[in-house]
């Protein structure tokens, strides 16, 4: 199968999961998809600080009073004036109230609303934060195809061709199909096993199941006119279930009806005598209608035969240990001079609007370990070649099948179907079913996979033979474990998924192209309708080696963030040229900027009369060249002040233990 990792298109797209604006997404690599997220975190962070920032100039201008006011007061306008970030703003106002808390300013009470709002500030941006990794989460892990490699598959007209490259090929698609099958489906339940995961945009087409519906064909085949069993994917959309990336009017609807029923052998069988073998009726043949190609057989309705008892009973020299499995296939909707399958079905078996093919089960060919009263495998006989063993009652079970598909432009509740019918007659309506392009090459890729290849639930049992059998799995040696008595169900139901999975790969891989260049440039074909084109890029695949981005996440982040960070930078000096132009709030002006670190200092250095200031307004106040500004007066360690340097003398500072050192102290 095509590694399609190279192949993904890497940029702006739109994923119409979401919608047009919603659904508009970039996909980048792994890596180049880490380094995005780390900057979306960091940025938001930034967005954060500016968003704090204008909170604090806001709360410092509307608290800001000329009356004379407490240290309370004032160590809460520097909090407000010099917090970076929101975090240190709570801190440093937690800590305001913990040391008045024993002094009677009710310090708590009055510094609880910016607290509050500085906590809301930073919880709301880390919460932020948080959800930045939405913008990567929310268009999922789904990928869209470059298409670099697109084909759609085309039958060889050289059948040496087809029969080098297209079988292998093919048999490949459907042997990797059934392993995905069995793998990922329990017979016993209707859910997908935990290790299933798929590149599909879903892991598994999903279906409905009826048990016990009337048979498809006439009564006298069938077994039991009321044990019939019917699948139905209902209308698969071709984008949300196979993947083809288009808006809802371009979309189109698939549905495929698998219904099967166990045939009676009672009058559609005949043991043969074959003389050179000692008069034995050792062979049984079939009658459920002759074989395409098979004239020269002479014997009319023939359609198999097999040998009657178990080989290993007759004491040959050759043992067999494995069932055995044949398939028969009728298309409708061909002339029988034009049939395209290899069987001829009675009358009573054919139906003009669907195919049907016929699956003939050998499970005379091993033991039983138990008694089964499936209607197909059923075994009642004691064997005599190993005690305590049971042989098949019959040569063969056989399960006749019939299935049927539609289409649709849009859904179905749109009204514009073609019929439940065969696909040659499907091929046929769509051009008049499917006028719009896109429409008509989802369609056309869908179907041909049916009409060059023949991907039904027979085609895919025909090239598996025996390992389409889900009882296999418990066979060893000949010897074949307890069975249930609906096995026949199971066996039919892993048909169905497999053939479903067989479907869902090759739609795909239209778009992946194979794997081989041989394959590739002898078995696909480019399309060459615009329809078509399109379709090749519009595939999407499930990935975790790429990461993809809301384009409206971006654009809101980086917009909204973007204007916060701008709005701290400008809106300061921008309100303080307003109100200096026009005389206003020039307290409340002045204190801001005097309340900044730098001015906090520079008052402090002024009010001892050291240094000739300049700049008292402004962010960054600055002394003549030269001057010497005061020193930190320690000779009280619990409450230093400053000094001016005239002030300043040496002494010995022996507090630490230390006599031998000399510092600097200020008396």
């Amino acid at each position: 199968m095509q590694a399609f990792e190279d192949g993904v298109y890497t940029g702006s797209w739109t994923n119409w999961d979401r919608g047009r604006v919603r659904g508009a997404t970039i996909t980048l690599g792994k890596k180049n998809g880490q380094v995005l997220t780390a900057v979306l975190a960091l940025f938001v962070t930034a967005a954060g600080t500016s968003f704090f920032r204008l909170a604090c100039f806001a709360m410092h201008r509307a608290l800001s009073s000329r009356e004379p006011q407490d240290a309370v007061y004032h160590q809460r306008q520097a909090v407000l004036r010099n917090s970076a970030t929101g975090a240190s703003g709570v801190w440093k106002l937690v800590q305001v109230v913990w040391s008045w808390r024993f002094r009677g300013q009710n310090a708590l009470a009055r510094l609880f609303p910016s607290i509050l709002c500085a906590a809301l500030i930073t919880s709301a941006f880390v919460v932020a934060g948080i959800f930045t990794s939405r913008i990567s989460v929310a268009p999922g892990d789904k990928v869209l195809l470059a298409g670099v490699n697109c084909g759609i598959y085309y039958r060889p007209a050289d059948d040496a061709v087809f029969l080098t490259l297209g079988l292998p090929y093919w048999s490949s698609v459907i042997t990797a199909s059934a392993g995905h099958a069995q793998q990922c489906f329990d017979v016993n339940s209707s859910s997908l096993s935990q290790n299933c995961a798929t590149y599909y945009v879903k892991d598994a087409l999903p279906y409905s199941k009826e048990l016990d519906v009337e048979c498809p064909f006439a009564e006298e085949l069938c077994l039991n006119n009321g044990s019939a069993i019917r699948f139905d994917t209902g209308h698969l959309n071709s984008h949300s279930d196979f993947g083809v990336n288009a808006p809802p009017e371009d979309r189109v609807s698939y549905r495929q009806v698998l219904t099967c029923a166990p045939l009676t052998r009672e009058g559609f069988t005949n043991d043969r005598v074959i003389p050179e073998d000692a008069g034995k009726n050792n062979e049984t043949q079939y009658f459920y209608g002759s074989l395409t190609g098979q004239e020269k057989l002479n014997t009319t309705n023939l359609t198999w035969w097999s040998p009657r008892e178990p080989i290993q009973e007759e004491g040959l020299s050759i043992l067999r240990t494995e069932y055995g499995l044949s398939v028969v296939r009728h298309y409708g909707g061909y002339p029988d001079s034009e049939q395209p399958g290899n069987w001829l079905p009675l009358p009573e078996l054919r139906h003009s609007d669907a195919n049907t093919f016929l699956v003939a089960i050998e499970p005379h060919t091993v033991q039983f370990v138990q008694p089964v009263d499936d209607p197909v495998f059923s075994a009642h006989r004691r064997s005599t070649f190993s005690t305590g063993t049971y042989l098949a009652d019959y040569t063969e079970g056989v399960v006749a099948c019939r299935t049927q598909h539609q289409m649709c432009a849009g859904d179905a509740a749109d009204g514009n179907c073609t019929p439940l019918t065969t696909q040659a007659r499907i091929l046929s309506a769509l051009n008049t079913t499917f006028p719009r392009a896109a429409q008509y090459g989802s369609a056309s890729s869908i179907f041909s996979l049916f009409t060059h290849v023949n991907l039904e639930v027979g085609d895919t049992i025909a090239g598996l033979k025996a390992a389409a059998l889900h009882a296999r799995r418990y066979l060893d040696s000949g010897v074949q474990g307890p069975l249930p008595p609906d096995q026949w169900q199971r066996e039919v139901e892993l048909w169905w998924r497999t053939a479903l999975t067989v479907l869902q790969m090759s739609f795909t891989e239209q778009a992946t192209g194979p794997g081989s260049e041989e394959y590739a440039r002898s078995l696909f074909r480019r399309p060459e309708t615009a329809g078509g084109a399109k379709r090749c890029v519009s595939q999407m695949v499930r990935s975790a080696e790429y990461t993809s981005f809301s384009t409206l996440g971006l654009g809101l982040v980086f917009g909204l963030g973007g204007l916060l960070v701008l709005l701290s930078w400008s809106v300061e000096p921008l309100v303080n040229r307003f109100q200096k132009n026009r005389r206003k709030n020039v307290y409340r002006r002045l204190e801001w900027a005097a309340n900044g670190t730098l001015q906090l200092q520079r008052l402090a250095h002024e009010e001892l009369g050291l240094g000739s200031w300049g700049g008292g307004a402004e962010l960054v106040p600055t002394t003549q060249p030269g001057q010497k500004l005061a020193l930190v007066r320690v000779a009280d360690a619990k409450h230093p002040t400053l000094v001016s340097p005239d002030q300043a003398s040496w002494e010995e500072d022996d507090d630490d233990g230390d006599k031998e050192s000399q510092r600097s102290v200020i008396r």
